[in-house]
Formats: C-alpha cells, sequence, structure tokens
C-alpha cells in the first residue's frame, strides 16, 4: 500500500489550522482581530510546518510524514476542543502555551514509532528460492 501524496497531506495539514482560526474569529467577531490571524495560524500550524520543512528538505522523510501530519491536525482540533469546553475563558491564552510542546512530542513519538516499524519489517526478506 501506498503512501497519500506528500503535497496532499502537507496543504491539508496546513490548511486546517488557518481554517480552525478563520472559523473561530468569524464565529466570535471582535474589533481588530483579523490581523493576528497570520501569527495565530503560525503558532498552531508550527509543529506542521516543521515537518512539511523537513519532507521538503529530505525527500526520504516525505514517506513518513503522513502519520505526523495527521496525528497533529487531529491534536490542534482536539486542543481547541479541550480550551472551549473545559478551561476557564481566563485562562485559555495559558493553557495554549501547552500546546507546542504537546504537538512536537506527539511528532516525534509518531516518527520513532514508524521508525521502529520499517526497522523491523525491514529485516525481512522473501527470496524467490522455493
Amino acid at each position: 500500500m501506498r503512501p497519500p501524496s506528500f503535497g496532499a497531506c502537507s496543504t491539508g495539514a496546513l490548511l486546517m489550522p488557518l481554517m480552525l482560526v478563520a472559523g473561530r474569529e468569524i464565529s466570535n467577531p471582535q474589533p481588530d482581530a483579523w490581523p493576528g490571524v497570520p501569527l495565530n495560524w503560525l503558532y498552531l500550524a508550527g509543529p506542521q510546518l516543521i515537518v512539511v520543512l523537513i519532507g521538503a528538505c529530505f525527500v526520504p522523510a516525505r514517506r513518513f510524514a503522513w502519520l505526523p501530519l495527521l496525528l497533529l491536525t487531529l491534536l490542534v482540533f482536539g486542543f481547541q476542543a479541550w480550551v472551549i469546553g473545559w478551561v476557564p475563558p481566563r485562562e485559555s491564552g495559558l493553557a495554549w502555551l501547552l500546546y507546542f510542546p504537546l504537538a512536537l512530542a506527539v511528532a516525534g513519538l509518531s516518527v520513532s514509532a514508524l521508525l521502529i516499524v520499517k526497522r523491523m519489517h525491514g529485516s525481512v526478506h522473501i527470496s524467490d528460492d522455493a
């Protein structure tokens, strides 16, 4: 089975945080909030952007980029739901400080898991000698 396209995964992973930030600004309009959208997007999409840049610089890494991108996108939506649902509004800014280290840990663990699985299954050789 082939992994998903790096371009499609990258585009989706970078657009989802933008839609999240824009949707939050549309649903809760505040004066002069739109100038902060690019910085909010950069913060939310920062871990995905790191994975995309690594995949752009190192072509062999593209094969494994789909899992961290998927997990990071799910994490940003889950974290947003947690902040909206359970964190008091006065403390939501403080809660978002946990996002970036947690996202980097998720990306690192997913890449580590993929490399371990590849190493375990990469040593299996099927010969045609019957």
